[in-house]
């Protein structure tokens, strides 16, 4: 019986495991959001003229896969066509006769968007690929953003009232800016629920076990 007893208490404890594995693992969500990623309000930074930098804090060690962000593009209807992007463990030490930064993508229309007087606002997705981070506190840089509209091809970068501490061209900016980072937490690093699913699981196995240690116990005296 005793031997029984072990093999499920192992086999329960391997399989809870493993689950947890499995939901650690999972899909691309958002680790980071700054506000709303679709304010319109009036207001927008260019990131053609200037290089644009916001801060976002990971609070487990994870795997940034893509960023969302706003954009306005000047006339209707019309798209952001391309942007630079960067992420640094630092605040970058740009000025406005640096060249471009960091990797330059090609942007996807979306099927969405609104209208604000002469200007199109849309939320753009783009990947980053596979970039593991740590715990900590990153800086997500956009510049030369161009659109599909002549005369005006500038694209300017949306501005909410996020947590995100903002800097334009390296110097300390007073409002932040519409972005989200996608990515998945490393299972390596369980949520505190997890734990708490592990913990609540094995004090159950362990009850099962000492109602059955006991009933056993009650029959050999009988």
């Amino acid at each position: 019986m005793r031997k029984r007893l072990k093999s499920l208490i192992a086999s329960c404890v391997l399989t809870l495991v493993a689950s947890i594995g499995l939901s650690q693992q999972g899909v691309a969500a958002v680790l980071y959001e700054d506000g709303s990623t679709l304010y319109g309000d009036n207001s927008e930074i260019s990131i053609w003229a200037y290089q644009v930098t916001d801060s976002f804090t990971l609070s487990a060690a994870s795997v940034v896969t893509g960023v969302v962000f706003t954009a306005w593009t000047y006339g209707i209807p019309t798209s952001a066509a391309s942007v630079n992007w960067e992420i640094t463990s630092t605040v970058p030490n740009y000025n406005s006769s640096n060249p471009p930064v960091g990797t330059n993508i090609t942007l996807t229309t979306p099927s969405s968007g609104m209208t604000n007087g002469s200007w199109t606002v849309r939320e753009y997705t783009f990947s980053t690929g596979s970039i593991p981070l740590s715990a900590g506190t990153y800086y997500l840089t956009l510049d030369n953003g161009l659109s599909l509209s002549a005369p005006n091809y500038d694209i300017g970068w949306d501005i909410n009232s996020g947590p995100s501490v903002a800097y334009d061209n390296g110097e300390l900016y007073p409002y932040a800016e519409s972005f989200e980072i996608l990515g998945t937490q490393d299972p390596a690093a369980p949520l505190p629920s997890t734990w708490t699913m592990m913990l609540i699981g094995l004090v159950g196995l362990g009850f099962v076990a000492y109602r059955r240690q006991k009933e056993d116990t009650t029959l050999a005296a009988a």
